[in-house]
């Protein structure tokens, strides 16, 4: 069983993603909509205290190859999109997105990028599922 950490800024597709690849893979792994890839890279935006040490701990303790980021991007017209459609607040996505990708590169565990912007959902579980060795 993998740890299979959504990560991904606001509206890029976590929650929806990780829901579907539940019900698609009968809940056999541990998923978790964000974690500490969020954590490093909001406390980079929000200029917070840095966690990176315990982070980096965390993924040593867990080994790595127990843990899988599955980093959702989508474009910034359609995060937009879903922003407005839900009168979310107001997020700088291009900043946002730079630091989670900077963040993304630095972490070291096994990870993938699954983009939303023109996939449909079963597309994204098969991409993922094909990743971890598990396309039916």
């Amino acid at each position: 069983m993998k740890l299979i950490v959504f990560e991904g800024i606001d509206k890029s597709g976590k929650s929806t993603l990780a829901r579907a690849f539940n019900k698609a893979t009968n809940y056999k792994h541990m998923t978790v909509d964000r974690l500490f890839m969020s954590q490093i890279a909001y406390s980079i935006i929000y200029k917070r205290a840095r966690c990176i040490d315990s982070v980096r701990q965390f993924i040593e303790k867990f080994q790595a190859h127990e843990i899988l980021i599955v980093y959702i991007k989508a474009n910034k017209d359609i995060i937009e999109k879903r922003l407005d459609k839900i009168n979310h607040e107001f997020i700088n996505i291009e900043r946002d997105q730079i630091v989670f990708d900077t963040v993304y590169e630095y972490i070291n565990c096994d990870k993938m990028i699954v983009d939303t912007s023109n996939k449909s959902i079963e597309e994204c579980i098969i991409k993922i599922k094909d990743f971890i060795g598990e396309v039916e």
